[in-house]
């Protein structure tokens, strides 16, 4: 439950920059930078549903493998930054 929380706890924080920078730079969004990174968050948001149902399946599976699958889902919040701000580097 951590790791969903905390990637999606990512994903947010990332989307609320745009906006921050919009309002304190008072320059327009450049949306070479921001179409990437929103592509991405949105492609992690369907991983972590589809991680989601998995885990779900697992469930009824056996004990093994639910703990493997939700013991995955502690990483997800790593997963889900390092990709977001390889994109955001490599926008540059």
């Amino acid at each position: 439950m951590f790791g969903l929380v905390a990637s999606f706890g990512v994903c947010f924080d990332q989307l609320g920059l745009f906006f921050a920078a919009r309002v304190y730079q008072g320059t327009p969004i450049e949306w070479k930078w921001v179409l990437p990174e929103l592509l991405v968050i949105a492609v992690l948001l369907g991983c972590i549903y589809w991680w989601w149902n998995l885990k779900s399946w697992a469930s009824r599976r056996g004990r093994v493998l639910k703990n493997v699958i939700g013991g995955t889902g502690v990483l997800l919040p790593i997963l889900v930054f390092n990709v977001i701000f390889w994109v955001f580097i490599l926008t540059f």
